[in-house]
């Protein structure tokens, strides 16, 4: 009983303060629409190969084909993703792009010395690669400000991929199953989810605040 008187207590509460919670949640989501709006466009673009492992044989290689024993498995997808996710292979593929291109806002790497700018470059390709493993396939994102360069780089990573991995005659190889392309639609920013999530937040603000204005009108009665 006692419980039930709480929780009424509770609602009385949340319908007394119901224009602060109201208010609040709107404000906090249209601000957080607003916002996103405004925020630049990003294109996500994904090249998808998969993993050939050439290296096994023997009994690693029959027990890794048996489902009850995939945990010994050792496939070229889990020594790739290493690879993508290195800043050696981002260093690689910043050498072989144009920077104007690709930065034409940061004229300062002009001025720059090789090793400077291909550490600046290199940070700027990790933010922006994503890799997806599902098994042998592997998924290699890139969200760039460009539709056509997200698609490009995304492209020029597989390229390097390939090179690192002869270059080091890893048993490692793979096959380009389907190369980036443009994306048609920008990937965020996302003004509706955004939407979404302030009013939810504004909601649960309201609400505390409802509380807390409650708990402080008790006291001055009290008093």
């Amino acid at each position: 009983m006692e419980k039930e008187i709480n929780l009424l207590d509770y609602w009385r509460v949340i319908v007394k303060k119901k224009w602060i919670i109201i208010i609040l949640a709107i404000a906090v989501g249209l601000g957080s629409f607003v916002f996103s709006s405004r925020q630049p466009k990003t294109y996500k673009a994904t090249a998808t190969i998969m993993s050939v492992d050439i290296g096994g044989g023997g009994l690693v290689a029959g027990l890794s084909s048996v489902p009850f024993l995939g945990g010994i498995q050792d496939t070229g997808a889990g020594k790739m993703i290493p690879v993508l996710e290195s800043a050696t292979l981002a260093k690689q593929v910043s050498q072989h792009i144009d920077l104007e291109k690709y930065f034409p806002k940061q004229a300062y790497l002009v001025k720059l010395n090789e090793e400077q700018r291909t550490r600046i470059v290199a940070r700027a390709l990790r933010g922006a690669i994503s890799v997806n493993d599902k098994g042998s396939l592997i998924g290699v994102s890139i969200e760039w400000s460009n539709p056509e360069q997200a698609a490009e780089l995304s492209n020029y990573y597989v390229q390097e991929l390939g090179k690192f991995l002869n270059q080091r005659s890893l048993n490692v190889n793979f096959h380009v199953i389907d190369p980036a392309v443009p994306p048609t639609s920008h990937f965020k920013p996302k003004p509706k989810l955004s939407l979404t999530l302030g009013l939810a937040v504004g909601l649960f603000i309201g609400i505390g605040l409802a509380f807390v204005l409650e708990y402080f009108e008790g006291l001055n009665k009290a008093v």
